[in-house]
């Protein structure tokens, strides 16, 4: 939960679906007889497992608010960001590795998981800004840096998903220096927003929700 100004309290749910689960031959049939239409075209053609892994945590967090992915109506901003049409909730979607996870807020939220692995130091540099840099080659050891390069990717790639913007906000226009707990306030247009963060397993997730 985070709060705002005025001290209200915003909503904030994470729901995490291990794809491993889909294994199971009837997990995999009866998510795939719950998914949306699109969702099950989309698996028919390809990346079958990360479409029903994704429509499954969809359908996890929709039915926690008496609706069911197959039966939602999608809307989509300016820059494609998916909102549930005639619905008081906000959603934002993310996969990596072996999972698939969703975080549903009263407010503009955006998610992100990322499974780690060595660190890209070139990519780093490409799309970080100096300071993160520095704040991530100055960790301890190799695996801390490590560490600090996908723990920031996935708070800057929630910040964008939040804002709404995506791919279209830069990572190198807004910093982020966390420290051992982020609680980090950025303001954008003149709104507020806020970091939470999670480790599972060997992955980093971050989310980010409008204060």
């Amino acid at each position: 939960m985070t709060a705002d100004k005025a001290g209200k309290t915003a909503m904030l749910e994470i729901y995490i679906y291990d794809m491993k689960k889909l294994g199971d031959k009837r997990e995999y049939e009866y998510r795939f007889s719950q998914a949306s239409d699109n969702r099950r075209k989309q698996a028919m053609r390809g990346s079958n497992i990360q479409n029903i892994a994704s429509a499954a945590v969809l359908d996890d967090a929709f039915s926690a608010h008496g609706f069911r992915e197959r039966d939602a109506e999608l809307i989509y901003g300016q820059y494609g960001k998916p909102y549930v049409k005639d619905k008081s909730i906000f959603f934002n979607l993310s996969h990596s590795g072996e999972y698939a996870v969703c975080a549903v807020s009263d407010r503009e939220v955006g998610i992100d998981i990322q499974e780690m692995g060595a660190l890209k130091i070139k990519v780093a540099r490409r799309y970080f800004t100096e300071n993160e840099c520095k704040y991530i080659l100055s960790q301890p050891d190799s695996d801390k840096a490590a560490d600090m390069f996908y723990r920031l990717w996935s708070l800057k790639e929630s910040f964008v998903k939040a804002v709404g913007l995506g791919i279209n906000l830069p990572f190198k226009s807004f910093e982020i220096i966390p420290e051992k707990k982020v609680m980090v306030l950025h303001t954008f247009n003149e709104k507020k927003y806020k970091f939470t963060e999670r480790d599972i397993d060997n992955y980093k997730l971050a989310v980010c929700v409008e204060c």
